[in-house]
């Protein structure tokens, strides 16, 4: 419901008003693409089906993208729902074509935050091993 309501919204708001919103908005948006119920990662992709909503999107998309990568990354990858899967490739499709640089600069940042916090995990069960090892 919030996301149809929010869709109703943005198809009325000047992009002077969206300014003001979309790094907030999309910080939200961003959570329904990763969730794993797929009712509503798919109703919050479908945002990419609204002409409107997807011009405002891609003239926004150097701020957007970095906010809702991580999302659409996992979900490439690892969703359950095939249709959310194939939701998500469409909308990575739709930055390659407008920015495929901004998305190779996305993707770099995601793999060097994932190592990040791979590197921060083996260093805490490495602490841990010593702590329950040490007694």
């Amino acid at each position: 419901l919030f996301l149809n309501e929010l869709e109703e919204i943005l198809e009325l708001t000047q992009p002077e008003e969206f300014e003001m919103v979309y790094k907030i908005l999309f910080k939200r948006i961003g959570e329904a693409i990763g969730s794993p119920h797929f009712q509503i990662a798919e109703r919050a992709l479908f945002f990419w089906h609204n002409e409107y909503i997807s011009s405002l999107i891609a003239d926004y998309r150097k701020d957007i993208l970095p906010i809702i990568f991580p999302a659409l990354q996992v979900n490439s990858q690892n969703h359950w729902n095939q249709t959310v899967s194939t939701l998500t490739l469409n909308v990575l499709k739709i930055f390659v074509d407008i920015d495929s640089n901004l998305v190779e600069e996305c993707s770099k940042a995601f793999e060097i935050e994932q190592e990040r916090k791979e590197e921060k995990k083996k260093k805490r069960a490495e602490r841990w091993a010593l702590i329950t090892k040490g007694g």
